[in-house]
């Protein structure tokens, strides 16, 4: 039987549900980043992993504010971040969806990952916004699906990639949150072409070409500092 979440939160810096080797991994997970974010959380994600691999086979569910909650497994490195409370995930949308709280829109978030943005801009400090959340990965997406079931199911999670046509994606990659996708080929794959990956997984294509919204990651991408 899975062991309930650990449980915390970041406006309070409270922790629950942790032994004592666990509060001490979230000490070193959050002063960790701390220190590696004065040089871009360079080398963070594989030192969490690593100090992940001593820990108990469980997630933390990290309150993102009072009507949001991400869970994802306790130490992964790329969202062992948010234990530290000063760290701002992807600073510059947070600062578009907080000053866009009173405008119409539906959320298309493409490579959602375990669907942080899903959750946030759903949630009431953040406007209540429709959101639709797009991930190829299976493992990714059960995490996705989870987060959706959490927070009572107010976004669409979808498991599919998204191109200019429907077909048959190929995704690779070692990384959750660096995985690649491309179109697949009819023909027999090259060795040199799929041999450096050990990974990969097969996934429909859709096209939303058709839907008039705006990609999370589309407005990253164009956003300036």
């Amino acid at each position: 039987m899975a062991m309930p979440p650990i449980q915390f939160d970041r406006a309070t810096g409270v922790l629950e549900g942790a032994n004592a080797w666990e509060r001490v991994a979230a000490l070193a997970l959050s002063s960790g980043s701390k220190v590696a974010s004065t040089f871009s959380h360079r080398g963070y994600n594989s030192c969490a992993n690593l100090l992940r691999k001593t820990l108990p086979e469980r997630d933390i569910a990290i309150k993102l504010n009072s009507d949001a909650t991400f869970e994802f497994p306790y130490g992964d490195g790329y969202w062992s971040k948010l234990l530290n409370r000063s760290f701002s995930y992807e600073d510059e949308l947070e600062l578009l969806f907080q000053d866009s709280t009173d405008v119409d829109y539906t959320l298309i978030d493409c490579g959602a990952n375990f669907g942080y943005w899903s959750v946030l801009i759903s949630s009431a400090p953040y406007g209540s916004h429709k959101a639709i959340a797009i991930e190829p990965s299976s493992q990714n997406f059960s995490k996705l699906a989870n987060n959706a079931e959490i927070n009572g199911n107010r976004f669409e999670v979808m498991k599919c990639a998204i191109g200019s046509s429907r077909g048959t994606a190929r995704l690779s990659g070692t990384k959750h949150e660096a995985s690649s996708t491309s179109r697949a080929s009819r023909s027999k794959p090259s060795r040199a072409a799929h041999g450096c990956c050990r990974a990969t997984a097969s996934c429909c294509v859709r096209n939303m070409a058709t839907i008039p919204f705006i990609p999370c990651r589309a407005i990253s991408s164009n956003r300036r500092r």
